[in-house]
């Protein structure tokens, strides 16, 4: 039963692109979550506190969030200011780390919509003006979470733990045995639901990329 599920994520995952809203390159292959957290210059939890509609940028509002944890990186300031729109169109489910929000799913193919008081996951980059949040598309570059303890956030704790080893070979044998005990662990809180079947589509995706 666990490998049919597995195997009914990993179908999933590998959906083609062409038939969501958003437009992309033939061919386009999201990197997986492991990748994207083993390249993001700096990622934290943060909460919008406030809302400001008519800023001058692209998404013509702007959120003020408090960084409430940093998980990767270091920011010299507690406070990010982030274009966007209060037109929020929910979150993820908890357990599925198999696509990002609902909100990515738009001709950007980025979610750029929030809730004030809402807890999110930011995945930055720093510019010349600051950090910005950033990654590929239809990426889990901004995703809401329920706390600070969420499925999640702890996958991230894991990844981060195996690509600070800096070895890919290395870490791909610490994901196999991560997927092992998260698989005998199942849906408990250091291996959560999701957890393992999102390693499986990180190593599908390996098989599609060309060799490191």
């Amino acid at each position: 039963m666990k490998l049919r599920w597995i195997l009914w994520i990993y179908a999933l995952s590998l959906w083609s692109v062409n038939s969501m809203a958003c437009t992309l390159p033939t061919g386009y292959i999201a990197p997986s979550n492991y990748d994207l957290v083993k390249s993001t210059e700096a990622i934290v939890i943060a909460q919008p506190t406030s809302f400001r509609r008519g800023a001058q940028n692209e998404y013509g509002g702007e959120f003020r969030f408090r960084v409430i944890r940093t998980l990767k990186g270091t920011l010299s300031n507690a406070e990010l200011l982030v274009g966007g729109t209060d037109l929020y169109s929910g979150k993820s489910d908890e357990h599925n780390f198999a696509s990002p929000r609902p909100g990515a799913f738009t001709a950007e193919c980025f979610a750029y919509d929030y809730r004030v008081r809402k807890l999110f996951v930011l995945f930055l980059k720093r510019t010349d003006s600051g950090w910005i949040v950033s990654g590929p598309p239809l990426t889990r570059i901004n995703e809401e979470v329920d706390s600070v303890e969420s499925p999640w956030v702890i996958a991230i704790e894991h990844y981060l733990k195996i690509s600070s080893l800096k070895n890919y070979e290395t870490e791909k044998v610490e994901l196999k045995r991560l997927q092992e005990v998260a698989l005998k662990n199942l849906d408990t809180p250091l291996y959560p639901l999701g957890l393992a079947q999102d390693i499986q589509r990180h190593f599908a995706i390996e098989t599609r990329k060309p060799p490191r």
